[in-house]
């Protein structure tokens, strides 16, 4: 939405697209924060909110990563590989969430 709007010069439109993008991006790193804080152990938080932070920057090298590898890989084939890398990263995490379950005994009640 924001790369059409952009492209169309539509400011309004990409002005839309950069509100809903931010509030997405604000959540997301508020509620990862928020996950950080819930399953760390006090002696650890520190250094897990560190290394978040440390993943979140990293991720925005992604851009400048896919621009230099298209010229070698083309740019779709970089995408299909990100989003196939996504879904993987979405079933891992699930079994692990899943698994993590599991073994964590219910209270009474």
């Amino acid at each position: 939405m924001a790369a059409t709007a952009a492209a169309t010069a539509r400011p309004w439109w990409a002005l839309a697209a950069t509100a809903i993008l931010g509030a997405g991006y604000g959540l997301t790193l508020s509620f990862a924060l928020t996950e950080v804080t819930a399953l760390a152990p006090r002696t650890a938080l520190a250094r897990l909110t560190s290394l978040f932070w440390t993943l979140a920057y990293l991720g925005m090298f992604a851009p400048y990563a896919l621009t230099a590898l298209s010229t070698a890989f083309g740019t779709p084939a970089l995408l299909r590989t990100g989003a196939l890398l996504a879904v993987l990263s979405c079933v891992l995490f699930g079994w692990l969430n899943r698994s993590r379950r599991a073994v964590t005994p219910r209270s009474p009640g």
